[in-house]
């Protein structure tokens, strides 16, 4: 398939319902190449003006089923999990927007998945962050943060830290310290994403995030702290 689109992407594009998107996938196979076949494919359609949403919402039902989860956000690390996250970086029109970002910020905690995996999901919220523009976007982007740590305390993945490279500048008490009074309610929850927090070993500024407007010194994460 992939020879035969390279030398007729049109007519292979026409022939190719979303339909049998499900065709391409055995599960006793590596998911790797259909997957990348995919991806290509639907960067052709949407460089066309071709409709995309389709093929992209059979793969998230195809990984739904086989986990045997409620919601796409729940399902494990896998490589087509991963090639779903690149085809919606690389192809926006495919993206239904509260679904992906939502999904991202769940897979990006997933501490069963490495850094490098969850690159595609970083550029998806940094794109998320620069549409809601400052300081929206940093409001929502902090209150991801905290909600998937206290979300999970115990199983969540330190990766997290990135979301504050994605910030438009360093996060402020008085951005942040309204999303903590919502914390206050229910007892000790303050105390356990305090303890969170302080238990991050910081991590570097990842190149493939692009230039960040958060300085590096101190670590964005001791930055955070000092403003709670």
């Amino acid at each position: 398939l992939a020879e035969m689109f390279r030398l007729y992407p049109m007519v292979l594009t026409q022939s190719f319902p979303p339909a049998r998107v499900y065709d391409l996938f055995n599960p006793e196979f590596d998911d790797s190449n259909a997957a990348a076949f995919l991806h290509q494919l639907l960067c052709f359609k949407a460089s066309q003006g071709l409709p995309v949403r389709e093929e992209v919402s059979k793969v998230g039902k195809l990984l739904v089923r086989r986990s045997k989860q409620q919601s796409l956000r729940q399902v494990p690390a896998s490589p087509l999990r991963l090639w779903l996250s690149r085809i919606w970086r690389d192809v926006p029109e495919s993206q239904d927007r509260a679904t992906v970002t939502e999904c991202c910020v769940r897979w990006i905690g997933d501490d069963r998945a490495s850094l490098a995996d969850k690159f595609p999901c970083l550029a998806v919220v940094k794109h998320e962050v620069e549409e809601r523009g400052y300081p929206d976007g940093d409001t929502w982007l902090l209150s991801k943060l905290l909600a998937q740590v206290c979300r999970d305390p115990v199983g969540h993945s330190p990766d997290l830290q990135h979301f504050l490279w994605l910030l438009g500048a360093s996060p402020t008490a008085g951005m942040v310290r309204p999303l903590l009074d919502m914390l206050v309610e229910e007892p000790g929850r303050l105390v356990t994403l305090w303890l969170c927090l302080c238990l991050w070993v910081p991590q570097p500024h990842p190149p493939e995030l692009g230039p960040s407007k958060v300085p590096p010194v101190p670590p964005p994460i001791h930055g955070l702290l000092r403003t709670t």
